[in-house]
């Protein structure tokens, strides 16, 4: 099986030998044509000048008088027409998004040579259609009148007056647009088309055209500018034609991949005849695989890859496969899966600049500048957007120690904004933590960091292969922004522009820019994006992101045209694009052997899941048997048994430290034994291993920190009355004066929130809230001690350590004490707590018990306090009881625990009472803990599992 370039270049050999060279063949891209010089020279034995290769896009530039003008250029000229037409003030962020819909619009009129003026003229009168556009059909007429008839102005509809008030200006901007380029020697790509054409129908003759023959192969869809070009050509006798259309699918009526064919094969016959070939879709193999990833789809790339490619398969062979990716973001995921047996690799597509580092660095560089915020003296940056901005590969790598001085400082001091002075601390980070105060700063601002980045890199090591690709990426994109500086400053006069608008046309300017790879492009492996393949031909062809969606693309261009205009103008719709979409398809695989469609299947979000509708095209339209195969990853945990981990001696040596005294001596706190109870392996980890999680900044109030500045707060409220008792009437009067309460707020604040211990911060926003709330809190807490009193306050988060025997030694136990008070003798051991919780507990061994599912773990903790406090108690009896904040306002409010069993309420008055039954069943836990026999166990429960840290390193299944 021979391609199709291959069969014309061997007929023009046959035909004309050395005088081909006399020809200029015209191709719709470049690869087409370098693939058909490949053939030329492996169809002669002999040396022979090459023809001319040229492109479609080639033939009308060569000709042309006319420069193209830059996109952002035109867009800003169309802007001034814009407003000199319609008279209005309309801002550039409001027209930007339309604007250059207009400018796709205004393109596609000339490629399609539509007459202008009778497009965008008002028809507000629909009895003068027909004297209007008497040049079109009764269809066009009827589509015309149909769009018309539902946008006659009414009082009503201001969205139709607004579209008619902009269409009535359409044409004048079109007229004036289209002057001024002109006059300046420019134009859009579809001006040039049009010139070209219109030239030729006037039967001026382009000098450089003088005594050539052109050649046009394996062309489709031609606008008419193209068709009206090929045609002049033709009437001079000076074009041939040849279109691959041998595969039946592409001449069949009900495929619409043949919307073209009749009409190019009747207009524009072959002089000579080509041999067709083609192979029939019963002689193909053809599977389709679905796999659950859209990375995961490489994988399957490489098995295919590895089996088509045994190791010492001839090299040559690699040029006949091709894989194909719709969806770019596979380039580098496949550059990585491709077997080593296969060292040559073309890539047409190039990499995207989009996906690159910079384009990320890029990012965060925008989000630093979006989310600042200006204070007195200075502006101050987010600190998410610095440390995401610090940790890119470029910065971390580079400058360690100062990412790493000011990554600490901001976690170690919960710091959110930070001002920018505190962050420049080298030359680079002098210019990236410079504010940019309006948006015409940023084009020079980015530009002066990227040529900071260039530098360094020249300065360190730049011939290395990784850092001379990052130059020359940084290099795109440093000289895309030079243009568009240089654009903003050609200006003749000032154009407001929001920081988005200006955002959206760096990520617009950069978005077509690929970084070209480097290699012998007729050599090894083909891979390539999906208009690449047109005209090309390849007995392997693998196609990833097989998804209805991306092939085809679900890419409706936006247009200021409607629909029913544009089909009654001869503009191209939805329906000429499918065709394009389906030639292309049809045509790719209908002369390769072996054909593998690879699509994802995950059904999430708006992902589908769905395959395309060229397969259900294939299986159903044309009958094919496809087999299927379903590609499933095993994501369910490995480990069916619980995890253990046994005590070794290094382990057991890392416990002893919580059984010695001395500097390294460890001790357990009630925290750390219920979290032995809820899970002995998270214990390990986090006790015996000490790998905690990492300290963050603590941007919202969590439960955690709202409990911290409560016991903050009233902490400070009692300190002077430390010692004393305490009566009704002071806390009254404390509880009235909130101006007092919330400056001890703020004191809470500024020492535990902000880490600014001592200074005045101003509260906002959510912390704001925050504050008011917890005022609510004390003073209800206040109110609620007021009617306890009067007792005596002995303590705020007393500090208490004891060593408790078991058979392995003295355990080291260490605790704060929320609050201790007396009444009558009575020392209560209070723990304040933020979240929910009950009172009531059944018996002990729900206390003890890790598979309680509500376990009361704060009897544990509370109990455990006026164990260790028993000491300094002198022999006063003990009252352990929790302070639940959120039932404080309720009616009968207490502390108390109470022992619900057997129908029985026991109320709980005195720690002495159940110090004996409490104490026996610590000492079995802790004996547990520190018995070299008893394994740390992942626990059988899933309820303490659920917020854990680790939850992601044990694959524990939650709940």
């Amino acid at each position: 099986m021979h391609p199709f370039l291959y069969r014309v270049a061997q007929t023009f050999l046959n035909e004309y030998g050395d005088g081909i060279r006399s020809f200029s063949f015209v191709f719709p891209n470049r690869r087409a044509g370098l693939f058909f010089q490949r053939y030329l020279s492996v169809l002669t034995d002999k040396p022979l000048f090459s023809p001319e290769i040229l492109t479609i896009n080639e033939c009308f530039t060569s000709v042309s008088h006319l420069q193209t003008a830059d996109r952002l250029s035109n867009l800003f000229r169309l802007y001034r027409i814009f407003l000199q037409q319609g008279k209005t003030d309309e801002t550039f962020d409001t027209f930007v998004f339309w604007g250059e819909m207009l400018l796709s619009d205004f393109d596609e009129v000339d490629k399609y040579r539509v007459d202008a003026r009778q497009l965008f003229t008002n028809i507000t009168e629909l009895r003068e259609l027909d004297r209007l556009f008497n040049v079109f059909s009764e269809n066009q007429i009827e589509a015309i009148r149909s769009f018309w008839s539902n946008f006659v102005p009414v009082p009503e509809g201001k969205t139709q007056e607004n579209f008619m008030a902009t269409w009535k200006i359409l044409y004048p901007v079109y007229e004036q647009f289209h002057a001024e380029l002109i006059a300046e020697g420019l134009a859009t790509d579809g001006l040039i088309c049009r010139e070209v054409t219109d030239r030729l129908v006037r039967r001026e003759d382009p000098e450089e055209w003088e005594g050539k023959q052109f050649v046009f192969v394996g062309f489709n869809a031609l606008n008419p500018c193209e068709k009206e070009l090929m045609l002049q050509l033709q009437k001079r006798d000076m074009a041939d034609f040849y279109w691959d259309y041998e595969s039946p699918e592409l001449r069949e009526a009900e495929n619409p991949a043949s919307l073209f064919y009749a009409e190019n094969i009747h207009v524009f016959p072959s002089k000579l005849n080509v041999p067709q070939e083609y192979i029939p879709f019963v002689q193909k193999e053809i599977t389709l695989t679905a796999v659950p990833s859209t990375v995961g789809q490489t994988r399957r790339v490489f098995e295919i890859l590895d089996k088509l490619y045994a190791t010492g398969t001839a090299d040559e062979s690699w040029t006949k496969t091709a894989v194909v990716l719709p969806d770019e973001g596979l380039l580098m995921p496949l550059l990585h899966a491709i077997p080593q047996q296969i060292e040559k690799i073309n890539v047409t597509m190039g990499y995207p600049l989009q996906v690159t580092p910079v384009a990320g660095f890029m990012e965060h560089l925008f989000e630093l500048q979006r989310r600042k915020r200006d204070f007195q003296g200075g502006s101050r940056f987010y600190y998410q957007n610095i440390l995401s901005l610090l940790h890119h590969q470029y910065i971390s790598g580079w400058f360690a120690a100062d990412v790493q001085r000011i990554s600490q400082d901001i976690i170690r001091n919960n710091k959110i904004y930070i001002d920018g002075a505190e962050l420049r601390c080298n030359a680079l980070f002098n210019l990236l933590f410079a504010p940019c105060q309006q948006p015409s700063e940023l084009p020079g601002y980015l530009l002066a960091i990227l040529k900071s980045l260039q530098t360094f890199i020249h300065n360190h090591d730049g011939e290395n292969s990784d850092n001379r690709l990052t130059s020359d990426i940084i290099y795109a994109y440093y000289s895309a922004i030079n243009r568009m500086a240089g654009i903003f400053a050609d200006q003749p006069e000032r154009i407001d522009i929001s920081f988005e608008t200006l955002v959206r046309l760096v990520k617009q300017l950069t978005a077509g820019i690929t970084i070209p790879f480097i290699g012998e492009p007729l050599n090894g492996l083909q891979v390539m994006g999906g208009l690449e393949t047109r005209g090309i031909d390849f007995e392997n062809l693998i196609i990833t992101s097989f998804n209805e969606g991306i092939f085809p693309s679900k890419n409706p261009s936006n247009s200021f045209i409607p629909y029913n205009l544009r089909r009654a103008f001869g503009l191209p719709t939805y329906e000429h694009q499918d065709a394009i979409l389906s030639y292309n398809f049809y045509r790719i695989i209908s002369r390769a052997k072996k054909v593998f469609f690879i699509y994802d299947s995950r059904t999430e979000g708006i992902q589908t899941g769905e395959v395309s509708r060229y397969f259900q095209q294939l299986k159903y339209h044309y009958g094919l048997e496809i087999p299927q195969v379903n590609v499933d990853y095993d994501i369910a945990p490995n480990n069916k048994n619980l995890i253990e981990v046994q005590k070794t001696p290094g382990i057991m040596q890392k416990l002893q430290l919580y059984l010695s005294e001395g500097d390294d001596a460890r001790a357990l706190s009630a925290s750390s034994i219920n979290t032995y109870l809820d899970c002995p392996l998270r214990f390990y980890l986090t006790e015996v291993e000490k790998t905690g999680e990492p300290d963050e900044v603590t941007e919202m109030i969590e439960d955690s920190m709202f409990g911290t500045l409560f016991h903050a707060t009233m902490q400070n409220i009692y300190r002077p009355y430390v010692g004393k008792v305490v009566h009704a009437e002071e806390l009254k009067i404390i509880a009235a004066d909130k101006f007092a309460i919330s400056n001890y707020i703020n004191r809470a604040f500024s020492d535990n929130y902000f880490k600014r211990k001592g200074e005045k911060v101003e509260l906002e926003g959510n912390n704001l809230l925050i504050a008011k709330v917890l005022l609510k809190y004390v003073v209800q807490v206040l109110h609620v001690d007021a009617q306890y009193a009067p007792f005596r306050y002995t303590a705020s988060e007393e500090r208490c350590h004891i060593s408790f025997p078991i058979s392995e030694g003295n355990v080291n136990i260490k605790g704060f004490i929320d609050r201790i008070d007396e009444k009558d003798g009575v020392l209560r051991i209070l723990d304040y707590k933020t979240g929910k919780g009950d009172l009531q507990f059944r018996n002990w061994d729900d206390v003890f018990d890790p598979a309680a599912k509500k376990r009361p773990k704060f009897v544990m903790q509370t109990f455990l306090y006026a164990l260790m406090y028993k000491e300094k108690a002198e022999g006063k009896s003990l009252l352990p009881g929790v302070f639940y904040l959120r039932d404080i306002f309720k009616p009968g409010f207490d502390t108390t625990f109470h022992l619900k069993a057997d129908k029985t309420d026991i109320e709980i008055d005195s720690f002495h009472e159940f110090e004996n039954e409490f104490a026996d069943r610590l000492t079995d836990r802790l004996s547990e803990i520190f018995d070299q026999n008893v394994p740390f166990k992942q626990t059988n429960g899933d309820t303490p599992c659920k917020y854990c840290q680790y939850n992601s390193i044990c694959l524990k299944v939650t709940a």
